[in-house]
């Protein structure tokens, strides 16, 4: 139950790719507590996966590659502007970490000893 691989993928649909994304990653949840617990969770993984390959077909049925272009094309500003927004709040948390740093740094130098 795999989808089928696609000659046209949008920039969207690689968001998070480059960056190994994990969210959605099943290896991060707890071991089984039983057999029974890994059997029930390998049942709801196959389960979510058949439902998640119905909506995609679903979804995507009347979809043909004139129409992915013009959605395309007429997200491009909206993703352009999301990339660029990002990228500034990257250099804004940089800014508050350094002005952290230096804040700390100056709690802990000792005040001047006077003579």
């Amino acid at each position: 139950m795999e989808f089928q691989p696609t000659e046209h993928v949008t920039e969207t649909q690689v968001i998070g790719d480059e960056n190994g994304d994990t969210e959605y990653d099943l290896s991060q949840l707890p071991p089984p507590l039983s057999a029974e617990h890994a059997a029930l969770r390998a049942d709801l993984e196959i389960i979510t996966a058949a439902a998640m390959e119905r909506v995609y077909n679903r979804i995507t049925k009347d979809i043909d590659e004139t129409t992915a272009l013009a959605i395309e094309k007429a997200t491009n500003p909206l993703h352009n502007r999301i990339v660029s927004m990002s990228a500034r709040i990257a250099r804004l948390q940089q800014q508050v970490l350094t002005y952290q740093r230096d804040i700390q740094h100056t709690f802990k130098t000792p005040a001047a000893v006077r003579t």
